[in-house]
């Protein structure tokens, strides 16, 4: 009740105190029970149920009605309590009050009123009580009803006015206290009712009155109303019970108008105020507050903010004046109603002044501010939670708050969605702030939520939505875009109403809601051209991060395609839904499609003809964008119109744009562009949706103005079948467009033929440039070509044979170039077509013929060239590296500037081209542009990028590498022809890199002639000479001949001869057969001498390969039983056997040299037994014996060892050969003709040394085709020999410790084997004779294997030897101790271990590399390799260099350590360094 009475006074003193005469009384509602409604008069419209409460406040004109078992109480601002029972109407039609000072006493303290009133009530139907105080002389109280009127001074009435069934009205009025005078309707004179009296009267429907009836009220009835005042009281706080009951008669003034000694001493209130810390300003309103109720000055808290409390009460009677003004005016007021405003203020009073002081400590508060807020004072409390959030967050500040305070209409909807941010894990000042500093958008914001929670949430228990944490990521920027919450909430309105309303759509819109406003404009152009459906905007909802982008473009789609209308602004309708429906659904494509507007916009291209092909189209907007930028970069502005207006071929003309950065045209893209269309349709037909192939592409682009020749041939090939598959119309469609032109040409002139149009395609089509010459030079006939064809011949067959005829009818007089031509008959076309850019009779002419094998290279070059002289006269210059050249000009045609610098140094293709492919990979133009920029950056690049490659690539021959990096890139070039299968040989023989890149390029990469250099290397220098020759005087397929006969040369030096003094004639030779082995060089140079024709020659070489033409012999071969009964009397049959001798040999495995001589069955050892002796002879000064030009050939071989000091057991021996006319030897006749020379001959060795040597038949041999010698001590004196051979045709192997023994007379043993030799590692031999000797055909490998002999230890390989962790050691200790080691190509030492005995070491090959080993003390060292010395004396040191003697690590002479030249100066002195005899 006392909180009742606070708000009645708070409401009294806002209303009345400042307020002049006639200002509204205020009615509070004390108490509501069942159904009541209250309707405004004027509107007859019921206020809202909410506003019907305790403590909510109406005013005169309005109705109230209660319904069956209802009730309301209400309490008046001049102190009436009126209490209204069920089924009730009562209209307070008027309720005035002068204005007073609430704070002077309190309501219920007064006797009467307050101050003057003017009320008039009618109770239309119903009971009422009236607790009326007394009243003030000028006040008046009237209450009217259907049947009369009461006038009322200060009393307690009960009213009962109820309906006859006539429609008449009877009313009762029971007085319980006081006097009222009744006046029936149209009555003269009124009826007074004392207290206990009762006045009963009717009127009926035709408004006659009845009879009245004066009565005592029951005391009951006395009872039940006093019950109901007391009841009204104590919820009130009011009642006239202890007011004095004597009205005052003759208008003098009444009790309640003598001043009182409070009144008397008002003055104290300022002082009392003062004391309680209140200052002058606010003092009596304060005091009047606390009076009232509303505060308590004993109150700290309240006390701090009494000017607050007084300075929102001035404001709020303000707020009131100027509604009340709007009313009386005829002003429609846009906010609340006196009522409401007043209701809402009381009920929140204390809640609007904590607000203001928090505004005051901001620096918000302002008029703007009170308005918001006390217009919006249900919402105060509100605010102070927000304001509470806000400085939770760190964000209670003047910037965030000011909008929250100046819009407190918003602050439910406010704090709703702060709430959902604290649901999300956003409640911070990042997500926020912009909320808060948006507040007056709240009411949209929280729409926006509402639909978040609805789209993303997942249901409760309860079945309500709820938002969590997953939601953050998705709705932070919306929260932090908050300014755009008036056009988010439309956006997601309309995705309500087209059933778009889910997390899918509306995902992106939250996560974009900084592009709200662009998104509504979008939303609202669809809506305008009929689009406002799912099918159109969903695209644009999800994605929303573009909308930017898209209202761009609807804003050129509006300017483009719209009408304008009467303002001149231009609009979009229904006629453009087909053109930007696409747009709409493709909404992904936006920023694209912005940007090619942009472009359009740049060009002066924005207008309906070109972009409405765009806007149709936009799926293809990412591909449209890459073309037009590129276009637009390239300078076409021109053609960018066609380009839009095609924008449905937007993806194959961004087939064609990809490539222009790889290609990087040097004349620019216009052309492209010009013809894009074309050039689209070319890659389209020959590509599809495979990948574009960059040489392709270069291609057609760099030859734009001939496009449509090229797509006239590529069409032709497709229709006509002349590819087999994609891959083969892509390399179709490389060829160069000078050879397309061609087919177009060809295919015209056979056009008449079906036939041989499509002959031509399937098998003619590589030959069109041919062909198209052909016909122009009148070598070919068209008619006579289709009629050939129509007749069932073979295209190629019918071309290349009238080529064929063409040539040799021209070179009838020439029969080198007619043999040429014979043996590239199936090139007749090429060539002929070659030669139509020489001039007959030139050095041109011959060195084409001559360079058939690279005809391809030559004539796509000299075609490329035709008309340029000095072009062509560089390529023939230069026809080694022709290839490599082609290749660079295939590569680069459409770069006329980096053709002239390729042309500057053709003489590096190779190089260029593998420096270019390195780059190319990289696919950065603007790397090639600066390659090709000049000669000298081009070769710059070629050696810095090589050195930088090998250098990666090659490590281990670092030092090699930076010793020749002046030729990197040419080495780098060199390698890519061989491949890393010879890239260490290649790298190991820098040292003869000028001759052997030279010769690698006359290879052509032929696999073949690729091994055969590299299986002969020792060779270079030698063949590189002979190639020259070849090359200069232009003999056809010479190179191909000298690569193919390297191995012959070796077996028959004597080929090399012929290869050197007939060169036509041995490449004839070599062409002739592929079996050029089985024809001694001898009988070669006989044909030689008789002439023949390559015919003839072709018939004898045949005879004598295969053996003449004739029939077989007449009688039967011999029995098997007679051929074996004669072999079982010659034990050569063993040496076809293979033998194991495993601790014991069998004396018929031996045999005498003299008889295995006789034979044919052992040549291989006697091969390699007399080229270990060349090699020996040649590296120590020796002559070759030399052929002489008969049918006998003399060798001479000479074992056997007569002085001591000889070094080598492999000596010359001499015999007669003689060669029939196939070149076979019978053994007979071997055996016969053999003539062993007994006599001694003398040769010279180093230092004065002679040996004196023989042979003859005292050596022993053990042979086999393979032989194996296992552990055991093995007696050789026992056999009558000087000397005991083991010899193996094919392999020699000895394992385990084999102690051998001679004697007096048996003083060498001999491992040899003409295949290969295999020493186990730790193995031991052992010979206690003077010379142990060990030779093998391949590599000699001796790991881990020790060796003894008495005096000597020789080792020898036609390959290579190598040496590891192994021990030779001589025990004779006599002077003579020797060892001799040697190979033909290198030797490899590492850990070698001599005997301190040994006295003299001497090693020869081509190359010697050394690992630690100590030459002992007092021996005399002799290394010999193919260059020899450095400056006359030393090793080459630390590492290996071919042809050298290489020190490389630890080598040492009597223990000391040899490492330098210094070191060597000190320590080598027997150390004897020299080059060896090639």
């Amino acid at each position: 009740m006392k909180k009742l009475f606070f708000l009645f006074l708070s409401v009294c003193g806002l209303s009345l105190y400042s307020q002049g005469e006639g200002s509204k009384g205020a009615i509070i509602i004390a108490s509501v029970e069942g159904q009541v409604s209250v309707v405004n008069n004027d509107t007859q419209q019921p206020l809202p149920s909410d506003q019907i409460k305790a403590g909510g406040l109406i005013f005169d004109g309005h109705t109230i009605k209660t319904g069956p078992s209802s009730k309301i109480i209400l309490l008046m601002s001049n102190g009436t309590v009126s209490t209204v029972k069920s089924d009730s109407s009562l209209n307070i039609k008027k309720f005035i009050q002068e204005k007073f000072d609430p704070g002077k006493k309190k309501l219920s303290e007064m006797k009467g009123e307050p101050s003057s009133s003017d009320t008039v009530i009618d109770l239309e139907l119903g009971d009422m009580i009236l607790d009326v105080k007394r009243l003030n002389k000028k006040s008046s109280f009237n209450i009217e009803s259907p049947v009369g009127t009461a006038g009322i001074r200060g009393t307690i009435p009960y009213f009962q006015v109820t309906q006859t069934p006539d429609g008449g009205f009877n009313q009762v009025t029971s007085m319980a206290r006081g006097e009222l005078s009744f006046m029936p309707k149209g009555a003269s004179t009124a009826t007074l009712l004392g207290p206990g009296q009762s006045l009963s009267i009717g009127i009926g429907s035709n408004g006659v009155l009845l009879p009245p009836t004066l009565g005592q009220v029951p005391t009951s009835l006395l009872a039940s109303i006093e019950a109901d005042i007391e009841a009204s009281g104590d919820i009130t706080g009011v009642s006239s019970a202890e007011d004095a009951t004597t009205p005052s008669i003759d208008g003098d003034q009444s009790e309640e108008e003598v001043p009182s000694e409070e009144e008397l001493n008002e003055a104290d209130d300022s002082r009392g105020a003062a004391a309680k810390g209140v200052d002058d300003n606010s003092s009596s309103e304060a005091v009047a507050m606390d009076k009232a109720g509303l505060i308590d000055l004993d109150d700290e808290d309240q006390l701090s903010k009494v000017d607050t409390y007084v300075e929102v009460s001035q404001k709020a009677s303000n707020k009131l004046d100027e509604k009340i003004q709007e009313r009386r005016s005829g002003r429609r007021n846009a906010g609340k109603g006196e009522d409401e405003f007043i209701s809402d203020l009381t009920g929140n009073f204390d809640d609007v002044v904590d607000v203001t002081v928090e505004a005051e400590a901001l620096d918000i508060k302002d008029e703007a501010m009170f308005d918001s807020l006390l217009e919006s004072s249900e919402n105060a409390a509100d605010v102070k939670e927000v304001v509470t959030v806000a400085a939770e967050i760190g964000a209670k500040d003047k910037e965030n708050l000011g909008s929250v305070l100046k819009n407190a209409d918003k602050a439910e909807d406010l704090k709703e969605v702060v709430s959902v941010a604290s649901e999300i894990g956003a409640k911070d000042a990042t997500n926020l702030g912009s909320v808060l500093q948006n507040a007056d958008k709240a009411d949209s914001l929280n729409k926006v939520m509402k639909v978040a929670k609805e789209s993303l949430g997942s249901s409760g228990e309860d079945g309500e939505k709820k938002l969590d944490s997953s939601s953050l990521s998705i709705l932070s920027n919306t929260l932090q875009n908050a300014d755009k919450a008036d056009s988010l909430a439309e956006v997601v309105e309309v995705a309500g109403e087209i059933g778009a309303q889910n997390a899918e759509n509306l995902t992106s819109v939250f996560q974009n809601a900084d592009k709200a406003d662009d998104l509504k404009e979008v939303v609202a152009v669809a809506a305008e051209i009929g689009a406002k459906d799912a099918a159109n905007l969903g695209s644009v909802l999800q994605n929303a991060d573009k909308a930017d982008s898209l209202n761009k473009v609807m804003k050129v789609a509006k300017e483009s395609l719209g009408t304008a209308n009467a303002e001149g602004e231009k609009k979009l309708d229904s006629s453009s839904l087909n053109i930007l429906s696409n747009t709409l659904q493709n909404a992904d494509k936006a920023d694209s499609l912005a940007e090619v507007m942009e472009v359009a916009a740049e060009a002066g291209a924005q207008s309906a003809e070109n972009l409405t092909s765009v806007f149709e189209n936009a799926d293809k907007a990412d591909d449209l964008k890459e073309v037009v930028k590129k276009a637009a970069g390239a300078g076409a502005s021109g053609s960018l119109g066609g380009i839009l207006q095609k924008a449905d071929r937007a993806t194959d003309f961004k087939k064609v744009t990809d490539q222009l950065d790889n290609v990087s045209l040097e004349g620019g893209a216009l052309d492209v562009f010009e013809k894009i269309e074309t050039v689209a349709d070319v890659f389209v037909a020959v590509a599809g949706d495979d990948e574009v192939d960059q040489d392709f592409a270069k291609n057609i682009l760099g030859n734009t103005d001939a496009v449509e020749d090229i797509k006239e041939a590529v069409e032709l090939v497709k229709e006509k079948g002349g590819v087999s598959d994609s891959q083969a119309l892509m390399d179709f469609a490389k060829k160069d467009v000078t050879e397309l032109k061609a087919i177009n040409k060809v295919a015209e002139k056979l056009g008449d033929s079906e036939d041989a149009l499509t002959a031509f395609v399937s098998e003619g089509i590589d030959q069109a440039l041919q062909l198209d010459h052909a016909f122009a030079a009148g070598d070919l006939d068209v008619d006579d070509l289709a009629g050939n064809i129509v007749s069932g011949g073979s295209f190629t067959e019918v071309v290349g044979a009238s080529a064929l005829n063409n040539l040799e009818k021209k070179y009838s007089g020439n029969e080198d170039y007619l043999e040429i031509i014979s043996l590239n008959s199936a090139r007749a076309q090429d060539i002929s077509f070659a030669l139509s850019f020489v001039d007959a009779g030139s050095e041109q002419e011959a060195a084409l013929l001559a360079n058939v094998d690279k005809i391809d290279a030559i004539m796509s070059l000299s075609n490329k060239f035709q008309d340029n002289e000095e072009t062509l006269s560089i390529i023939y210059n230069n026809l080694d590296v022709a290839p490599a050249l082609n290749e660079l000009i295939r590569e680069l045609s459409i770069y006329p500037k980096r053709l002239e610098v390729v042309m500057q140094n053709a003489e590096l293709a190779p190089a260029i081209l593998s420096t270019y492919k390195d780059y190319e990979e990289i696919g950065e133009q603007s790397l090639l542009d600066q390659l090709f920029s000049s000669s000298q950056n081009l070769r710059d690049t070629i050696s810095n990028d090589g050195l930088s490659k090998l250098t990666r690539l090659y490590p281990r021959f670092a030092k090699e590498i930076e010793t020749n990096a002046d030729i990197a890139g040419e080495i780098v070039g060199v390698l890519d022809l061989v491949g890393e299968e010879y890239a260490d040989k290649v790298l190991s023989n820098l040292d003869q890199f000028s001759a052997l890149s030279v010769l690698i390029n006359r290879t052509r990469g032929d696999a073949k002639n690729l091994s055969a250099l590299f299986s002969h290397l020792d060779f270079v220098v030698e063949l590189k000479e002979l190639s020259d020759r070849y090359n200069k005087e232009n003999v056809a397929g010479g190179q191909d001949a000298l690569f193919g006969s390297l191995n012959l040369f070796e077996d028959d030096p004597g080929y090399f001869l012929l290869a050197q003094d007939e060169p036509k004639f041995f490449v004839r030779l070599y062409n002739t057969t592929d079996n050029l082995g089985k024809v001694s060089s001898t009988l070669a140079y006989e044909l030689l001498e008789l002439g023949l024709s390559r015919k003839e020659m072709l018939e004898v070489l045949a005879d004598i390969i295969e053996g003449p033409s004739a029939d077989g012999p007449k009688s039967q071969s011999p029995s098997d039983e007679q051929t074996q009964t004669e072999l079982q009397n010659y034990d050569l049959m063993n040496l076809n056997l293979s033998h194991v001798i495993d601790g014991s040999i069998d004396p018929s495995l031996v045999i005498s040299s003299e008889v295995v001589m006789a034979s044919s069955y052992f040549e291989e050892f006697y091969f390699v037994y007399e080229e270990l002796d060349n090699l020996y002879t040649s590296r120590h000064g020796k002559d070759f014996e030399h052929y002489e030009q008969s049918d006998t050939l003399d060798v001479e071989i000479k074992p056997d060892i007569k002085d001591e000091s000889s070094e080598l057991d492999f000596q010359d021996k001499s015999y007669d050969i003689e060669f029939t006319k196939n070149d076979s030897v019978t053994d007979n006749d071997h055996a016969k003709d053999s003539n062993i020379e007994q006599d001694s001959v003398d040769t010279d060795h180093k230092d004065g040394i002679t040996s004196e040597i023989h042979y003859n038949d005292l050596e022993g041999i053990l042979g086999g085709v393979e032989l194996s010698i296992k552990s055991g001590e093995y007696d050789l004196s026992s056999f009558n020999y000087e000397a005991f051979i083991f010899a193996a045709s094919e392999r020699l192997s000895v394992s385990g410790e084999i102690l051998l023994h001679g004697s007096e007379s048996l003083t060498e043993a001999l491992f040899l084997s003409s295949g290969s030799l295999f020493l186990e590692e730790g193995s031991m031999i052992d010979f206690t004779g003077e010379s142990l000797g060990i030779g093998s055909f391949d590599t000699l490998d001796v790991i881990s294997v020790d060796l003894k002999a008495r005096d000597e230890i020789n080792l020898g390989s036609l390959e290579n030897l190598v040496i590891q962790n192994s021990a030779l050691i001589t025990t004779g200790g006599t002077g003579a101790d020797f060892v001799h080691l040697m190979a033909f190509q290198q030797i490899d030492i590492d850990n070698l271990r001599f005997s301190e005995k040994v006295r003299e070491i001497s090693m020869d090959a081509m190359t010697i590399n050394l690992m630690n080993l100590n030459f002992p003390e007092n021996s005399m060292v002799y290394l010999q390799s193919e260059y020899g010395p450095l400056l006359g004396k030393y090793p080459n040191f630390g590492k290996s260099v071919y042809g050298r003697v290489n020190f490389i690590e630890n080598v040492r002479y009597n223990n000391n350590l040899i490492n330098s030249n210094a070191s060597f100066d000190q320590f080598g002195s027997n150390i004897f360094i020299g080059k060896v005899n090639k």
